[in-house]
C-alpha cells in the first residue's frame, strides 16, 4: 500500500520544498518510504547548481561506501527535465542497488525500473518522430524546389511555344504574300 503511495506520489509532483531550502539529509539505509518521498519531493525543487552539488555530494558518498547514496544518485538521475536528470544512468543504478540485495525497497526499484523504461521509449519515439519529421521536411522542401524547376520549364517551354507560333504565323504570312504576287 505504502509502495503505492509513493507510486501515485511520485508521479503526480507532489509539493515541494520552499525555494532555497535542502533536501533532507538521509543517513544509512532505511526501509521508510517517507524518507525517500522526502528526498525526492525535496530534490523536485532544487535548482540547477543545486542538483549538480547534489550529485556531487551523493557520488562522494557512494565512493565512500553509502548504500543509501547509490538510491539517491537514481532519484536524481530519474529526474525528468533536469541538469542531472539521465535515465540511462538511473537505469544502471537502480540495476546495481535490485542486485544488491542489502535494499529492502525492491518494490520501489521496480517500479522505479518500469517508469524508467516508460520514459526511455517514450524518448526514444519521440526522437524518431523528431527525424521522420525532419526527412519529411527536407523532403517538402526539395519537392518545392522541384515544382518551382518545372514551373520554370514550363515557363521557358510556354514562350517557346508562343515563339514558334509567332515564327509559324510569320511564314504564312510569307506564304500568302508571296503567293498573291
Amino acid at each position: 500500500m505504502t509502495l503505492v503511495l509513493l507510486a501515485l506520489m511520485l508521479l503526480s509532483g507532489c509539493k515541494t520544498l520552499p525555494l532555497g531550502e535542502r533536501a533532507p539529509v538521509i543517513d544509512g539505509m532505511t526501509d521508510s518510504t517517507e524518507g525517500w518521498q522526502a528526498y525526492y519531493l525535496a530534490i523536485q525543487s532544487m535548482d540547477e547548481q543545486s542538483l549538480r552539488d547534489e550529485v556531487a555530494n551523493q557520488q562522494k558518498l557512494q565512493a565512500q561506501g553509502g548504500s543509501a547514496a547509490r538510491l539517491h544518485l537514481a532519484l536524481l538521475y530519474s529526474l525528468p527535465e533536469s541538469a542531472v536528470g539521465d535515465p540511462a544512468l538511473a537505469r544502471k543504478a537502480l540495476r546495481a542497488l535490485s542486485q544488491d540485495g542489502e535494499i529492502q525497497l525492491a518494490g520501489l526499484l521496480k517500479l522505479l525500473m518500469d517508469q524508467l523504461e516508460a520514459r526511455m521509449g517514450l524518448q526514444q519515439q519521440l526522437a524518431d518522430l523528431q527525424s521522420r519529421l525532419q526527412q519529411q521536411t527536407q523532403q517538402l522542401k526539395e519537392q518545392k524546389h522541384d515544382n518551382l524547376s518545372l514551373k520554370e520549364q514550363i515557363n521557358a517551354l510556354e514562350q517557346q511555344l508562343q515563339q514558334l507560333k509567332a515564327i509559324e504565323q510569320n511564314i504564312l504570312k510569307r506564304e500568302v504574300v508571296g503567293n498573291g504576287n
